[in-house]
């Protein structure tokens, strides 16, 4: 609100960059940020049907001075930067400092710099003074292609020290205005200072697109892996990057094995690739490693991607819900999931969103009746995580309880600035009885954590040994398998100060969503997957996927 006007400054004012179209009655629409004014219309822009990008100089309320740019060029956008955009065909151009994104279809309005996507030409660019000015998207977007950074062998980094390629197919080789053709079986090696990295973008792209290229550099679960679609190299200070672009229903082909085991009910699989293509569709649209040129990794940072070698019946799975996604009153929904629970989900506040802004995302009970009890009080909930609960649709499965100990010298490992620790306290819970805070106290201080990833980070180690609902033992994990636990001091030894720490937990995974082996004993008990969908994500549709 203004509260006073101290004086005039000036009665100029220069808009750079703004979007005009024509009005109603002869005018012009001039948007400006989130305004929009009307001016009567200047004669070089009578009988102009379309929209123009433009300098505009107001003086005392009134146009001066217009000056229209409308060299424009249009591309696939390979990366965004702060200051650079990569289009296809034209390499890497400056930014204007005042630099507009304009949706030019049906409500026009300006937008972020964040809406003009990697790997999809989506309008065209308007140039001036070798700069683009802005970027005008003129149609819907469809997701119809993704493009994954490939991370190194143990997902520790983006980039690679070394990248090597081979295909059974021809390869297209193409770096800057130079082209190389390699026959099938011949090796692609690519190391950093590469001469053909100076000029920018390698792209790689097969003669026969139903073959794959092979990493020969990088090692999975599966070995060596292979990949539909092309790919992209380029040259970090970190090291190279490498891009592969495909089609998004083959992308849910190397997703759903990854995510899912190969052997679970098709149901479950169909339903696990309607989660994995609705969360494809909102992480294209966030865009987030656009200054790679990317939308995703391949790791558990998003999806785990090819990991796991594909099989007929993730094929089936993918291709039998083709097109289809979840929606929450038309927008895609926030389709998390997770593998295993104790008995009980979450809600999606655990990471800070309101139940109103994913109301969708409710914590419920694996019964068919879906009720949750209030385990917030510390009590409560470790007479139920001693226990084993109402039988449920996680019930049979070796997660659904687990127990370990820590020490308290082990935990000094990771937390040191408080003295010896003397006790470890859940201070509150959320739905389902998961740990919102806990409390590490300390002969010198506390520390608080918050959230389920820090909670489960600091008191996790490799070392600590779980004992699981069937008997069998497990090791090796960093961090705990869920935060839906209850602790307590079982042992001390006065003479060496160790204090013996039991957790009693249950679940693996963040609980929020759908439960992937609840899902799959829905299956068994002859659920289909909408059923499914429907039981996890709360008044939710599922239905092919539209346009934007």
């Amino acid at each position: 609100s203004i509260i006073t006007l101290c004086g005039v400054q000036s009665e100029k004012v220069t808009y750079k960059n703004v979007w005009i179209v024509p009005g109603e009655s002869g005018g012009m629409n001039v948007y400006i940020g989130t305004i929009v004014r009307t001016f009567p219309e200047e004669e070089k822009l009578k009988d102009r049907t379309d929209g123009v990008l433009a300098d505009v100089e107001l003086d005392k309320g009134k146009i001066r001075k217009l000056s229209l740019k409308e060299d424009m060029i249009e591309g696939k956008v390979l990366s965004v930067k702060d200051d650079t955009i990569e289009i296809d065909g034209y390499g890497t151009l400056k930014l204007d400092d005042d630099f507009k994104v304009y949706k030019t279809y049906g409500v026009v309005k300006e937008q972020k710099k964040r809406d003009v996507l990697v790997g999809y030409d989506l309008g065209k660019f308007v140039v001036a003074g070798k700069k683009v000015c802005a970027a005008l998207l003129n149609h819907d977007f469809s997701a119809t292609n993704i493009r994954v950074l490939i991370m190194n062998d143990d997902y520790s980094s983006l980039f690679h020290t070394k990248v090597v390629l081979q295909s059974d197919s021809t390869m297209h080789v193409t770096w800057g205005e130079s082209e190389e053709t390699l026959s099938p079986g011949t090796k692609l090696s690519v190391s950093p200072g590469d001469d053909r990295l100076k000029e920018g973008r390698m792209t790689i792209t097969l003669e026969d697109p139903q073959k794959e290229i092979r990493i020969l550099s990088t090692k999975r679960a599966q070995g060596t892996p292979s990949y539909f679609g092309s790919f992209e190299l380029s040259e970090e200070s970190d090291g190279l990057l490498l891009i592969n672009e495909l089609d998004v229903e083959d992308y849910l082909t190397r997703v759903v094995p990854s995510e899912m085991p190969s052997n679970y009910e098709l149901e479950a699989l169909k339903a696990q690739a309607v989660c994995a293509r609705t969360y494809a569709y909102r992480q294209i649209k966030a865009n987030a490693y656009s200054r790679y040129g990317a939308h995703v990794d391949d790791s558990t940072n998003y999806q785990v991607y090819n990991n796991t070698e594909s099989s007929e019946r993730t094929n089936l799975a993918v291709k039998e819900t083709d097109g289809k996604i979840v929606y929450y009153n038309d927008t895609p929904a926030e389709t998390y999931y997770f593998s295993t629970s104790c008995g009980y989900s979450t809600d999606g506040t655990i990471w800070g969103a309101s139940k109103d802004e994913v109301p969708y995302l409710k914590g419920i009970g694996l019964t068919e009746k879906k009720k949750i009890p209030d385990l917030t009080d510390n009590d409560t909930f470790l007479k139920f995580i001693q226990g084993q609960g109402e039988q449920n649709y996680d019930s049979s499965f070796p997660m659904y309880r687990w127990k370990t100990t820590i020490t308290n010298k082990k935990l000094q490992q990771k937390v040191d600035t408080i003295g010896e620790i003397q006790g470890i306290f859940v201070t509150s819970r959320g739905t389902g009885g998961i740990a919102q805070t806990v409390q590490i106290v300390g002969s010198e201080g506390t520390k608080t954590l918050k959230g389920q990833s820090q909670i489960r980070s600091i008191l996790g180690s490799e070392s600590l040994v779980y004992k699981k609902n069937d008997g069998t033992e497990l090791t090796g994990w960093s961090t705990l398998p869920s935060a839906f636990f209850s602790v307590d001091e079982t042992a001390r030894d006065e003479e060496k100060d160790i204090r013996t720490f039991t957790i009693w937990g249950g679940g693996y995974g963040h609980g929020v969503g759908m439960s992937q082996n609840g899902a799959q004993e829905m299956a068994r008990e002859g659920k289909n997957y909408e059923e499914i969908l429907m039981f996890f994500y709360d008044g939710v549709e599922i239905r092919d996927c539209e346009e934007d």
